[in-house]
């Protein structure tokens, strides 16, 4: 299919997310929010959907996650997903942008004792590929992307899918989400019910939160970057029904980058989104 898309500069959409209702949230990802039995693993063995090695991962709950890797060339970045509608609070919100994966780890679990080797090693090897990254070669300002196909899933549109009720009545949780979701770094894009959406540019860290809000439907995340005149795709995450992932990536150095979330197309593609990040 032929598709079109159309641009929005940096100064624009910064200037419109203004306009975003951002609450703070009432409660913060501390260890008191924490379930005593959360552990710890180191893991070795690569995942078949990211370009790298699964070096750490935090089990919080049965369904709650948050994983370290180390991708091929050097750099880094920490995935986490969870279950929207439990009583969870997510990890990443106590990351800071321009964390390392150590600085992440001793923020997400502030009382361990040390940093694992795995996150200190896969540090210093971050930081040594990024003194050799070309950045001539970075691209324009930062741009949000729709897709022609992608729509925002209101009135008649959303009644032709094959989507589940509004269990809740709030509109699968676009306001919920925008007021949780919609709330740190100094810029951000941000939006609900939409079909698909598209993030391009270059910035020297983000994070990027996708949730599939229908109930009975999930979504796909994933995203790419150019490192030396070469891209290269470096993850894709399922996101199931009713779920939240994170990713939160930060090269050290400025890199060209973009990222996707896209609902079900073949049922009711419904996913709202959060992205933040600093110049």
């Amino acid at each position: 299919m032929l598709r079109t898309s159309f641009y929005l500069s940096l100064f624009v959409v910064s200037s419109l997310l203004l306009l975003v209702s951002c609450e703070e949230r009432e409660i913060s990802a501390t260890m008191e929010n924490l379930p005593a039995d959360a552990v710890d693993e180191n893991i070795e063995s690569p995942k078949p959907y990211v370009d790298g090695e699964l070096i750490h991962r935090l089990t919080v709950s049965e369904n709650h996650v948050v994983e370290f890797y180390q991708l091929s060339d050097g750099m880094t970045f920490v995935h986490e997903s969870m279950p929207a509608d439990g009583n969870e609070i997510p990890l990443m919100d106590s990351v800071e942008g321009g964390a390392n994966l150590s600085d992440a780890f001793m923020a997400m679990r502030p009382d361990a004792a040390e940093v694992p080797e795995s996150l200190l090693r896969a540090d210093k090897i971050r930081e040594e590929a990024a003194a050799h990254f070309d950045n001539r070669q970075i691209a324009a300002p930062l741009t949000q992307q729709i897709d022609s196909e992608a729509q925002h899933l209101a009135g008649d549109y959303s009644a032709q899918l094959n989507c589940s009720p509004d269990y809740y009545q709030d509109g699968w949780g676009e306001q919920w989400f925008l007021n949780n979701y919609c709330i740190e770094g100094m810029f951000r894009m941000c939006d609900g019910n939409w079909t698909a959406m598209h993030v391009s540019g270059a910035v020297p860290w983000y994070k990027w939160t996708g949730m599939a809000a229908d109930f009975w439907y999930g979504a796909q995340m994933f995203g790419g970057y150019t490192q030396n005149g070469t891209y290269r795709p470096y993850f894709s995450f399922p996101v199931q029904p009713r779920y939240i992932n994170w990713v939160y990536f930060n090269p050290g150095t400025p890199l060209s980058f973009d990222v996707h979330i896209e609902g079900d197309f073949a049922n009711c593609p419904r996913v709202h989104y959060a992205f933040s990040w600093n110049q």
